[in-house]
């Protein structure tokens, strides 16, 4: 390794610039770029892109090559190049610009070390590597969501009768920069309707509201920093409306089959009962953790777990702090479409009444829509 990286260096100070001859159209470089094949002499040219499972390559003679991973032992690219991977459970693109980069083909993972730093992923979480002198890097706007309508009927001596659903839509500006520049911007909406009735016994209805606005800007690859706002109704806790503004800090990593992200925030809480009951308004910390891991790779897509959980201590009230769980299975139907079970508990320690939490079980149909092209 030490003996090619000297003739490398070797070889940047004493040739001179050379013409390559790329479609017909001649593309002047200062250095070359350099394959170390498994077997055989070393190859110089200008460096295209990946294609399928290998990279394409333009000799120094003019002619195009195209070579398989298995094949290359080391690939010494001498110009800026733009690397997409698609990592983590919901396979989203990300792109990280490299500067004069060095990539060790290591069995199924690619150890890739250069000017803006160094990183080692699975080859099977390669989405591209694109020559900056070729193409300029895209960097649009993307939007993803997610539309889950909820229906439920139990019959028996007690019934009941369930009716709702969630929508999400998250947009992402300058998803390829790791800098300030990448802002999203997510709406969650969700509502909850039950009817139960029971022969003797009136009929209790109970509903669910909840909406949140948050804005993350990214302050590097795993930081990120947010503000949000958001509103719950809940009349099982006779909870008229929660109202709840905040910000802080976040950060998440991901794997090739899980992610995980913490999240501390500061907020004001304003709570609203229903009459009797005076309202609060106090100062409260936000813990959340966000766990998500692909169970199998299935035909309609990824078999996924998801679980949520958040405790919200409250700064200036003794008895005001809450609670709140979700677990969700997302079970791939076809395509964009799958079916999600999910169970949710709510607690909220200052509510009215007896009863201090307040959970449910709900399956949906859900479909998820994005302008990423995967």
């Amino acid at each position: 390794m030490m003996r090619r990286t000297i003739y490398f260096l070797l070889l940047r100070i004493l040739l001179p610039p050379v013409c390559l001859f790329a479609s017909d159209q001649a593309v002047i470089v200062t250095d070359f770029d350099v394959v170390v094949p498994e077997s055989g002499h070393l190859l110089f040219g200008l460096f295209q892109g990946t294609k399928d499972d290998g990279i394409s390559f333009v000799l120094d003679s003019g002619s195009s090559i195209t070579l398989p991973w298995d094949k290359i032992e080391e690939l010494e690219l001498n110009h800026k190049t733009i690397l997409r991977v698609a990592k983590g459970p919901d396979a989203q693109t990300t792109a990280v610009a490299l500067d004069r980069a060095s990539i060790d083909v290591d069995g199924h993972r690619l150890v890739i070390v250069s000017e803006s730093g160094s990183m080692t992923i699975a080859r099977e979480e390669l989405d591209s590597i694109s020559s900056s002198s070729a193409t300029a890097m895209s960097d649009p706007t993307f939007w993803k969501g997610v539309i889950a309508p909820t229906a439920g009927l139990v019959s028996g001596v007690q019934k009941q009768q369930t009716f709702g659903g969630s929508l999400s839509i998250k947009r992402t500006a300058h998803p390829a920069r790791m800098d300030g520049r990448q802002q999203s911007s997510a709406l969650q909406l969700d509502a909850s309707n039950a009817l139960v009735t029971q022969p003797g016994s009136a009929p209790i209805r109970s509903h669910e509201y909840d909406g949140k606005l948050n804005n993350e800007v990214t302050l590097t690859r795993d930081l990120y920093a947010n503000i949000f706002a958001s509103g719950y109704h809940n009349n099982s806790f006779e909870l008229y409306l929660e109202q709840s503004y905040g910000g802080g800090l976040g950060g998440r990593v991901s794997g090739s089959k899980d992610s995980l992200e913490l999240s501390s925030n500061l907020l004001f809480i304003g709570e609203h009962f229903y009459e009797g009951t005076r309202g609060l308004g106090f100062a409260a910390a936000d813990l959340t953790e966000i766990y998500t891991i692909v169970l199998a790779h299935l035909k309609g897509g990824n078999l996924t777990l998801g679980e949520t959980g958040a405790y919200l201590p409250a700064i200036n009230q003794q008895k005001a702090w809450q609670a709140r769980g979700n677990a969700n299975l997302s079970i791939p139907i076809f395509k964009n479409f799958s079916w999600n079970i999910q169970y949710r508990d709510d607690y909220m320690e200052n509510a009215p009444n007896r009863r201090k939490n307040w959970s449910t079980t709900s399956a949906s149909l859900t479909y998820a829509f994005s302008s990423q092209k995967k």
